[in-house]
């Protein structure tokens, strides 16, 4: 993987609101593997974003 953002802001698609981020990271080379990491950080829904709640 070559590029250098590997961590990026995810809007929702309505209204434009920033609700997270989302990334790909390349594995160490010191690592005795390789792949690449996934991540994301979303927040927790409330009670009051639940369907039929």
């Amino acid at each position: 993987m070559n590029a250098e953002v590997r961590v990026v802001g995810l809007a929702a698609r309505e209204s434009g609101e920033f609700v997270g981020r989302v990334g790909l990271d390349e594995v160490d080379e010191d690592m005795p593997f390789t792949g690449v990491d996934t991540g994301w950080r979303l927040p927790r829904p409330s009670a009051t974003d639940v369907p039929g709640q």
